[in-house]
Parts: C-alpha cells; sequence; structure tokens
C-alpha cells in the first residue's frame, strides 16, 4: 500500500497545482481585458488620435480618407500578435561500459503586456544510468503581468516544482510584486523584477514547512545579430525565517536560429541552495543543448 499511496499523494498535489495555475489563467484572460482602460489609453482612441493628428498636418478630414479592403488587410496582417511561443526538446544517450540516457523538454507561451500579460512555462528533466534514474525533475509556472506604462508592470505569480533527489516531494511557491523594464531597446532588453513569496514545501523525508519570503531577479537578453541571441536570467530567493535559507538560480544559453522556427540552443542552469534538505547537495547543475521549436 506504500507506493499505491504515495503515488496518490502525488496526484493529489499536482491536480491542485494544475487547479491553481487554471485559475491564474482565467483571471488574466478573463478578467484583465474587462479592466485595460484602468491606465492605458484604448487601442482605438489611441488610433483616432493619430488619425486625427495626421489629418491636421495634411489637411485631409478622417473621414475623406479611403482605406481600400486590400490596404486593411494589409494592415491586419502586418499587426504582430501579443502572442508567442516556443518548445525545446533535448535527447543523449550512451551504450556500452555504461548505459545513460538524459530527456528534456520545455514548452513556454507568452503574452505581451498589451496591457494584460501571461507567462507559462513547464519543463521536465529525467536522467538514468545502467536502467537507474539519477535525476528527475519536473517544474511549471503561471505568472500574470499588468503594464503600467512603458517600463513598469505588477506580477502575480504561481509555480512548482518536484524533485525527489533534492529532497522534496513538492515545492509551491506565490508571488507578488513588480517589473521595471530598465532596457527595451532592439539589442540590449534588461527586466528587473522584485516582490514578495509565499513558499510550502513537501518533504520527502520530513513534514512540510512554510515560509515568508522575497524575489529578486534580473532577466537579460543580447541580440548578437538578426539570428542569435545570448541571454541570462539571475534570480534570489531569500527567506524571511532564517537569514541563512535562501537559494539562487542562474540560467544562461546560447540560441541559434535556423529559420522562421527552428534554433538550436545549449543551456547551463545552475541551482544552489544554500541551506538544502538535511543529507542533500547544496549545488545542481545541467547543461542542455536542444532544438527550439517557435510557434
Amino acid at each position: 500500500m506504500g507506493p499505491i499511496r504515495l503515488a496518490t499523494d502525488r496526484i493529489r498535489r499536482w491536480q491542485m497545482v494544475h487547479d491553481m495555475l487554471l485559475m491564474l489563467t482565467a483571471l488574466v484572460l478573463v478578467i484583465g481585458p474587462a479592466t485595460t482602460g484602468l491606465a492605458d489609453e484604448p487601442a482605438s482612441e489611441r488610433a483616432a488620435d493619430d488619425q486625427a493628428q495626421a489629418a491636421a498636418s495634411t489637411g485631409v478630414a478622417p473621414d475623406d480618407a479611403e482605406t481600400t479592403p486590400e490596404e486593411a488587410d494589409e494592415a491586419e496582417e502586418a499587426a504582430p500578435s501579443p502572442w508567442s511561443g516556443k518548445a525545446g526538446l533535448s535527447l543523449l544517450a550512451t551504450s556500452g561500459n555504461t548505459d545513460t540516457t538524459s530527456f528534456g523538454v520545455e514548452v513556454e507561451l507568452m503574452r505581451e503586456p498589451e496591457p494584460w500579460g501571461l507567462e507559462t512555462g513547464v519543463s521536465f528533466s529525467r536522467a538514468e544510468q545502467d536502467g537507474a534514474t539519477t535525476a528527475e525533475r519536473l517544474h511549471g509556472y503561471a505568472r500574470g503581468e499588468r503594464s503600467l506604462g512603458r517600463r513598469w508592470g505588477l506580477l502575480a505569480g504561481l509555480s512548482a516544482e518536484q524533485d525527489e533527489f533534492a529532497g522534496f516531494d513538492l515545492r509551491s511557491i506565490a508571488e507578488v510584486g513588480m517589473r521595471l523594464k530598465a532596457l527595451t531597446g532592439d539589442v540590449h532588453l534588461l527586466s528587473i523584477d522584485g516582490g514578495l513569496t509565499w513558499t510550502r514545501e513537501d518533504l520527502s523525508n520530513g513534514p512540510a514547512e512554510d515560509s515568508l519570503g522575497a524575489f529578486a531577479s534580473m532577466s537579460y537578453t543580447w541580440k548578437l545579430s538578426t539570428t542569435s541571441s545570448f541571454r541570462e536570467r539571475l534570480e534570489l530567493l531569500p527567506s524571511f525565517e532564517r537569514s541563512d535559507d535562501w537559494r539562487i538560480t542562474s540560467e544562461t544559453s546560447v540560441q541559434a536560429d535556423l529559420n522562421q522556427h527552428l534554433a538550436l540552443k545549449v543551456g547551463y542552469r545552475l541551482r544552489y541552495d544554500n541551506l538544502p534538505v538535511p543529507g542533500f547537495e547544496t549545488t545542481d547543475t545541467t547543461t542542455t543543448a536542444s532544438v527550439v521549436l517557435a510557434f
């Protein structure tokens, strides 16, 4: 009954996380558009203002300017979609004196904050050696953003992670905070996030623990050329319960586009836990080479 009960508990926990992610997504997509007029001028009003300014400079009234159906179709096709996504797949297998297998998959879906945005993603990685599992991690997140202008925004999100090889069956984090887009150029992009977190950890060899903390993160993108880019994401998660309880995650990657939809990506992830679960290491690293599909 032990394995059956353990499997049942895992299914119940992930079902709870799944429901929370769905609720957050619904909040952003359903409630968000209904309140778009709180801080940003509606697109229709901005278009009307632009049209009026153009008419004042040319002396032609807006009603006198004729737009052909072909021009309307071209304008609609030229407008970029606020939605984007990508999926990555990595696989490594060796055989001989030692049989090893490493597999990873990652899917992300994003919506630009106009003024409501959404970031969601799921990643899974697994490694085996001689038929025995040596690493396995499942992580999912959803984060909503409410733009307050060109540079500032409000954030709210949920994330969940399962990694028995790090000592916990489930780690869930709820967060609220703000975002500053410090760099918004064509070559360099930099955003800085910060706020409060509530963390719950269901330990593999102990009781569940809850803690109040904070988060501070930095996301940087350097567009090396029209077909290649460098990305770095650094996140600090300190706990208010103990001064020595803090975690750092660093994700570094270089991506080269093969065409409009396919790319090759090499990444390195470092996770450091200054106060790990007793009996486990402080540092985990992952190196990946993957094929990425953009959609």
